[in-house]
């Protein structure tokens, strides 16, 4: 986060260049949060960072008319003047990080502006020279590229993401919420999860190797690639704001789980132990615990579940249990189920 003087600065920088651009920028009120943020936090439903700047810029002018305007909001001690202002720390460290900058003006000057800007932005946006080098300098690390885009812009560019993951059809989801978030929708990954939107929460439907095994006859690999797309999806989601809440079908009946499911297993245990199935690109993908003839599975289904798991083996299992890391699923093959037999 910039300070107050920082911040004052930049929107100096930010303003002079975009003027260069387009000069009838110079009758709007520019607005920015002078801080540093990954993209899933400005594209949330109803845009909140936006929003919390539109107010602080009405707040601004007390019940006097609209003029033009630089406000740009600094940090003082560590805080921005608005906590839903405040950077996620948990997000950043990408090699993609935004600035947002909100120009306000009434519609018959902000339209044609933001239409132009729309086809200049493209071939004009990027920052000057001397800009460049200031936010570098007071950043401390290397920019290699800063430019100006607009929310269209930054929406083509998270599609584009998204369809290299795999995750296309999320992005239709993900551009309606911002404006409308009520809504209700249901979507099927190819090859994927099972996902409902209700409006501003997600139902994500898990399942584990036995269930996914027993109704698709697919090779084990494929199921690998359907949790890659499950815990992206969940990651995704959860990182643009929204209330994912995750469902399993177990002998209870549909169940909403937090962070780790346990499965009874149906099949016949063999080999006592405790078996972690690993990959070495999605790390743990589940433990499979055999003592006295019962076997359970444990699935994290989000990264604290990982730590949730440590817990819960050191509580309930003895120390003197044999423990093992496969790469891979460690499958009966006759059964097709996990399980902790190594031969």
């Amino acid at each position: 986060m910039f300070s107050r003087s920082m911040a004052r600065q930049l929107l100096a920088h930010l303003s002079v260049d975009l003027a260069e651009i387009l000069p009838d920028v110079q009758k709007t009120a520019m607005t920015t949060s002078a801080a540093i943020y990954d993209q899933s936090q400005l594209l949330r439903p109803d845009l909140p960072i936006f929003s919390t700047l539109s107010e602080l810029l009405e707040a601004s002018f007390a019940g006097q008319d609209f003029q033009p305007r630089l406000l740009a909001f600094g940090a003082h001690k560590g805080q921005l003047p608005a906590i839903g202002l405040m950077p996620e720390s948990e997000l950043l460290g990408g090699s993609f990080q935004l600035i947002p900058l909100q120009l306000s003006a009434n519609a018959e000057l902000i339209e044609p502006l933001a239409e132009q800007l729309e086809h200049l932005l493209l071939e004009k946006g990027q920052l000057s020279a001397h800009s460049a080098q200031w936010l570098q300098e007071e950043l401390g690390q290397k920019i290699v590229h800063a430019r100006f885009m607009t929310l269209n812009d930054l929406l083509a560019m998270l599609y584009m993401q998204l369809e290299t993951a795999g995750l296309a059809p999320l992005w239709q989801w993900l551009e309606k919420m911002l404006h409308k978030p009520n809504f209700s929708a249901d979507i099927c990954l190819e090859n994927g999860p099972k996902i409902e939107y209700r409006n501003g929460a997600v139902n994500i439907h898990f399942l584990s190797f036995d269930q996914w095994a027993a109704a698709l006859s697919e090779p084990e690999e494929n199921y690998l690639a359907w949790l890659n797309l499950y815990r992206q999806s969940a990651l995704l989601l959860e990182a643009h704001g929204l209330a994912v809440n995750i469902l399993v079908l177990s002998n209870k009946g549909e169940q909403q789980l937090d962070s780790l499911y346990c499965e009874p297993s149906t099949g016949n245990a063999r080999s006592e132990g405790i078996t972690h199935h690993f990959n070495p690109q999605l790390g743990l993908l589940a433990t499979s615990a055999n003592v006295g003839g019962k076997q359970f599975n444990y699935y994290p289904l989000k990264p604290a579940g990982i730590e949730e798991l440590k817990v819960l083996l050191s509580a309930r299992y003895p120390k003197t249990i044999t423990v093992n890391q496969y790469t891979g699923l460690c499958i009966d093959q006759n059964q097709r189920k996990l399980s902790t037999n190594h031969e």
